[in-house]
């Protein structure tokens, strides 16, 4: 497992370059996740223009969505919470590389496999972000060509997902949430998503439940109610990794096609490009590979609860 933040000291704010796709699936389907290389904003004030974040973000990669002359580049910006696991971006394009620099990592130039962004007069370090559900209180920015900054839409949380502010939001008829991204807590002998702020927590639902919970329904479509912490039983994220063609990987999403057919969205977690590729797995952005796939296909599957203490 990733590293993640000490509960008890502070949390460096990130910025993570967003591809048009992915801006997209936040503000027309209300999707809400973020992984990939990302880097402290405090380390990257200087980069005003998309020319500047297509070199501090490595956006040159193959088949990259972006360009040095683009007129603007989208990027989410966020706090990471405490169930947010993140690693150091070490390795290296192949795998004699990688050994030697004593790191996880094998991906795709820019990529250098040093910790560092690969650019000139500037020592900024790259993070990786586990696949995970968007922290709330995330901004979605546009950084335009003159170097005016556009804040498009806010994550507000599980319940609300995300609101607009100078862009239009949509969110899917079905408001689905994974069961295996984000918190989960238990209340009332049941299983409820969740977001926990301190000394409460709010409880989300796809569905409507009794009347007597009083939970109201977003403009998500998701339910929600607010209650304290010490109501809730548990505090949790459900984790299950496997296998899918010999690449390890974690189950993010299980659901059903159009056909009525079971399909479970798998992310590669080996940071391996080589073999994530020769597996089949679809590149979805810099280092981030995953694959819908029929759940009979996946193997050697385990899950794990994770805690962070903070959660207590």
């Amino acid at each position: 497992m990733e590293a993640q933040p000490d509960d008890g000291g502070s949390v460096t704010r990130y910025q993570k370059a967003i591809t048009p796709s992915m801006s997209d699936a936040y503000l027309r389907l209300g999707y809400d996740r973020v992984a990939g290389f990302a880097v402290p904003v405090a380390d990257v004030t200087w980069a005003t223009t998309p020319a500047d974040l297509h070199a501090v973000h490595a956006l040159g990669f193959e088949a990259s969505p972006f360009s040095v002359d683009d007129a603007y580049v989208d990027v989410l910006r966020f706090t990471p919470g405490p169930q947010v696991r993140t690693a150091d971006a070490v390795g290296g394009t192949d795998a004699t590389a990688r050994e030697a620099r004593g790191g996880t990592f094998i991906d795709r130039p820019p990529f250098t496999g040093t910790g560092f962004a690969p650019v000139e007069g500037h020592r900024v370090p790259v993070t990786w972000i586990v696949h995970s559900r968007v922290p709330a209180g995330s901004e979605l920015v546009r950084v335009h060509a003159d170097g005016t900054e556009q804040v498009l839409a806010r994550y507000v949380d599980v319940a609300r997902c995300w609101e607009p502010v100078d862009a239009a939001v949509h969110h899917t008829t079905f408001p689905g949430v994974s069961r295996f991204v984000g918190a989960l807590a238990e209340w009332k002998a049941t299983h409820l998503n969740a977001e926990v702020y301190g000394d409460h927590v709010v409880l989300v639902s796809e569905h409507e439940p009794h009347a007597a919970f009083e939970f109201t329904q977003a403009a998500s479509g998701r339910w929600f109610c607010e209650v304290p912490r010490a109501d809730v039983d548990k505090l949790y994220e459900l984790f299950i990794t496997g296998r899918w063609r010999g690449v390890e990987v974690r189950l993010v999403d299980l659901g059903v096609d159009e056909g009525g057919d079971k399909r479970a969205t798998i992310s590669s977690v080996g940071h391996d490009a080589d073999a994530a590729e020769a597996a089949g797995m679809v590149k979805v952005d810099a280092g981030v590979y995953e694959m819908v796939v029929d759940p009979d296909e996946l193997t050697d599957l385990t899950p794990y609860e994770l805690a962070p203490a903070a959660w207590g």
